[in-house]
C-alpha cells in the first residue's frame, strides 16, 4: 500500500494507542482465573485422549468427558474434530511430544535458515525469535500436546518459513494439514489461497482448492458424527462466540506467546503494536502481513475469555511479525517524515512474497 505522510502517521498513531491500551486495565490481560473445581481443558482434553487411547470411540470420549466435567455438548463447534486427538492417542503423549519437539525445532532452523538470505543479523534474530516463539511447544508438558491449537500453530509457522523461501506447495500442505488439526486456522488458509489464485500459482492453487473440498467433506462428517452424539439434557452453551471483547482479548491471546508471558502483562499491548508494524515491512510475505490482522480484527470481534489459548495458533504468526517488526517501524517512521518521496523510495525496495 502505497504511504503518503498522512497515512504513515495515522498508522503510527494507531499503534501508538494500542501500546498505550495497556497502561490502564492491563491486568485483564492475563488469562483468566479458572474455577477451582473445574479440571480445566488440559486435563480435560488429557483424560479424553487416555480414554481413546484405551479403545473407546472418538465421539463415545468427548461427550463423556464434556458431561462429566459440566461442559457443554452444543454448539457443534465445541467438539473438536478428531485427527490431533486420535492421532496423539495413537502416538502416546510422549512420542508425541517428541514429535512436536522435532517440528518446533525443525521450525526455529529452517526458520533461521530463510532469514540468513537477508542477513547474518536477521538469521540470528529471527533464530532467537522463533525460539522463544516455540519455546511452550518444546517445553510444556502434557499441555502443550494436547492443545490442537499448539500443533496447528507449528504447522503454520513451518508453512509461513516454505512461502518466506517461495517453497509455495510445501507452504501450502502445511497450511492444509493446520486445519485440518483446528478449523482455527481457516483464516490463515484462505489468505494464501487467495493469493495463490491472484498470483496464478497453479499448482498450490490446486493444492488449496482440494484441501477446501476435502475439509468440507471432513467437518461435515464430524458435524454429523457429534450432533448424533449429543443426548438430551446437555448442556447447551447460551453465551455467543461474536463477544466483541476487542483489544482486551486480542491481548489475551498475544500473552501466550513464549516471550510475552514472562513479562509484565503491560508489554503485550506493546508486543501487538510492534507485531503489526510488520505489516509495512517490504520483505514480508503477504501470508504474513495479511493474516496477522485479520486475526487481530477476528478475535477483537469473536472469542470468549475463556478462549485465550487460541493465542497458542497465532502464536507464530506473531513471532514471524517480531521478526519484521523493525524493517516495517523504519518504512513507517521514514514515510511519516519525508512523504511522498521516502514513500516512493520505500516502494522500489524488494516486494513482499505473495
Amino acid at each position: 500500500m502505497f504511504l503518503t505522510t498522512g497515512r504513515a502517521r495515522l498508522v503510527l498513531l494507531g499503534l501508538l494507542l494500542i501500546a498505550m491500551s495497556g497502561l490502564r486495565g492491563h491486568d485483564s490481560i492475563a488469562p483468566p482465573p479458572r474455577d477451582p473445581s473445574s479440571v480445566g481443558d488440559t486435563n480435560l482434553q488429557l483424560y479424553t485422549i487416555e480414554r481413546i487411547r484405551a479403545g473407546e470411540p472418538y465421539y463415545a470420549a468427548v461427550g463423556s468427558e464434556l458431561r462429566k466435567h459440566g461442559y457443554p455438548t452444543s454448539p457443534i463447534v465445541n467438539w473438536r474434530t478428531p485427527l490431533h486427538y486420535e492421532a496423539v492417542a495413537a502416538l502416546s503423549i510422549e512420542r508425541a511430544g517428541t514429535l512436536l519437539f522435532v517440528l518446533a525445532m525443525a521450525l526455529v532452523v529452517s526458520g533461521a535458515l530463510v532469514y540468513s538470505q537477508h542477513s547474518i543479523g536477521r538469521c540470528f534474530a529471527g533464530g532467537l525469535i522463533l525460539l522463544i516463539t516455540m519455546a511452550p511447544a518444546m517445553l510444556v508438558r502434557p499441555g502443550a500436546v494436547v492443545f490442537p491449537e499448539m500443533w496447528a500453530g507449528v504447522l503454520i509457522g513451518l508453512s509461513l518459513n516454505a512461502y518466506l523461501a517461495r517453497q509455495w506447495a510445501a507452504g501450502a500442505a502445511l497450511g492444509v494439514l493446520a486445519v485440518f488439526v483446528r478449523e482455527l486456522a481457516v483464516p490463515y488458509a484462505a489468505v494464501c489461497g487467495l493469493l495463490a489464485l491472484r498470483a496464478r500459482r497453479s499448482a498450490e492453487s490446486r493444492l488449496w482448492i482440494a484441501g477446501a473440498a476435502g475439509y468440507v467433506i471432513y467437518y461435515s462428517l464430524h458435524a454429523l458424527a457429534a450432533s448424533a452424539a449429543i443426548q438430551p439434557g446437555d448442556l447447551v452453551r447460551e453465551a455467543s462466540y461474536l463477544r466483541l471483547l476487542g483489544l482486551p482479548f486480542v491481548f489475551m491471546t498475544l500473552y501466550l506467546h513464549g516471550g510475552l508471558t514472562v513479562l509484565p502483562a503491560f508489554i503485550t499491548p506493546v508486543g501487538a503494536s510492534l507485531g503489526l508494524a510488520a505489516c509495512w515491512a517490504r520483505t514480508a510475505p503477504g501470508q504474513l502481513t495479511l493474516s496477522l490482522p485479520l486475526y487481530f480484527v477476528l478475535f477483537c470481534l469473536v472469542g470468549q475469555p475463556f478462549n485465550n489459548y487460541w493465542g497458542y495458533l497465532t502464536a507464530p504468526i506473531w513471532g514471524h511479525a517480531f521478526v519484521h517488526s523493525a524493517e516495517g517501524l523504519r518504512i513507517l517512521i521514514s514515510s511519516a517524515r519525508g512523504g511522498a518521496k521516502a514513500a516512493a523510495r520505500d516502494r522500489s525496495r524488494t516486494s513482499p512474497t505473495m
